[in-house]
């Protein structure tokens, strides 16, 4: 799904350590990942936050963030 306009919902991250309020980017694999240094910063595109702690799908196996996308 192209994401041109405001989206939230649910979205796959890839890791458990992603909190409510972090910024997030894609990863080169489509995940959601925390944004940690300067050097990520540079790579933003859009930009994400996380209204949800990340949460483990075990029925999927993997996890999930609700995120705002503007």
């Amino acid at each position: 799904m192209r994401l041109t306009e405001n989206f939230t919902g649910y979205l796959l991250a890839n890791s458990s350590k992603i909190k409510y309020g972090d910024r997030l980017l894609f990863n080169k694999y489509g995940m959601l990942k925390k944004v940690k240094s300067i050097h990520n910063k540079n790579k933003i595109i859009r930009n994400v936050i996380a209204l949800s702690d990340s949460v483990f799908d075990e029925k999927q196996g993997h996890y999930l963030v609700k995120v705002k996308i503007y």
